[in-house]
């Protein structure tokens, strides 16, 4: 469900990431008569801006595809992405964007955002680890949301048996730095030239 990041304009000073999404995955796991249930979602785009020496710029935008949904059992990825579940018929997109990203030590941060689905908007934290060597990055993050707070199973599966209703949405992505345009070094000259 998530998940989890990313297309608004950003300052020059802020590094845009393109996810390799072989090497890549955004999903959720909850528990299902008491077993763990772990689905993922095999369409999303991320949109990354992040400098970890300019969190002010940092920002990101997920957006992920409810139809492509998939738990490895037709029936049940079937009935997820139906109207008692993410209603991707009528509501085919998820989205987390960024309000701010912060750092909470060495290669830790927190992602604050607005997450919607089924068009209702929360606000959570997404806390997560990130490594960067070169022009590589490694991003793990998860967060937890209440499926019933995004009017997901309602009705006859609303509580918590069978189906807990505390998700955990995790987010693991592998990136590499853009190239920056002609244009964004000009800019960024621009920038540092600037009184």
């Amino acid at each position: 469900m998530l998940l989890l990041a990313l297309a608004v304009a950003m300052p020059a000073a802020a590094a845009e990431w393109k996810v390799d999404h072989a090497k890549s995955m955004v999903g959720f796991s909850l528990d299902w008569q008491d077993r763990p249930f772990n689905v993922l979602f095999r369409k999303w785009s991320a949109d990354i801006r992040f400098d970890p020496d300019d969190l002010a710029h940092a920002q990101a935008r997920v957006t992920i595809d409810l139809s492509s949904v998939t738990s490895g059992v037709h029936d049940m990825d079937t009935a997820m992405a139906g109207p008692e579940g993410f209603a991707a018929d009528h509501a085919p997109e998820a989205e987390f964007v960024t309000s701010w990203i912060r750092a909470t030590g060495e290669d830790r941060y927190e992602a604050r955002g607005v997450l919607t689905i089924k068009g209702a908007s929360r606000a959570i934290t997404l806390p997560f680890t990130l490594r960067i060597k070169g022009h590589k990055a490694h991003m793990v993050g998860s967060a937890q949301i209440v499926r019933t707070d995004f009017g997901i199973g309602m009705g006859r599966w609303a509580s918590d048996n069978p189906v807990a209703r505390v998700v955990r949405i995790f987010v693991d992505l592998t990136a590499t730095k853009a190239p920056q345009t002609k244009e964004k070094k000009k800019e960024q000259k621009k920038e540092k030239a600037a009184p």
